[in-house]
């Protein structure tokens, strides 16, 4: 490998200019490479790995504190929980939560 190959540490500074220097630390890292072809960036096994078990504890913590998937633009959306207190019965007999309404 010759010297201009290797490059250590990072030389962008994260506080002039964060977008290049995060680019710069994801392929230092060896998490993404830039594909031959403009525009696209490869995920490589390591970036890859890292996410998997990111969104695996993001999906566990979402159910835990009642985030449901939706199809809406972002993904995600707060379902509010009912507490015991919240509950009210509607005429009809039937209970409600705060999200709901007596028909």
């Amino acid at each position: 490998m010759s010297e201009s190959e290797q490059e250590l540490g990072i030389t962008e500074s994260k506080e002039h200019n964060t977008g290049e220097w995060y680019a710069e630390v994801v392929r230092k890292a060896q998490l993404a490479d830039y594909a031959p072809m403009g525009g696209f960036i490869v995920t490589r096994p390591r970036g890859y790995g890292i996410w998997e078990r990111l969104r695996s504890y993001l999906d566990g913590w979402f159910k835990e504190t009642g985030v449901q998937k939706t199809n809406s633009k972002n993904g995600w959306r707060s379902v509010p929980r009912a507490s015991p207190s919240s509950r009210r019965s509607c005429p009809s007999g039937r209970a409600r939560t705060a999200t709901s309404r007596c028909a």
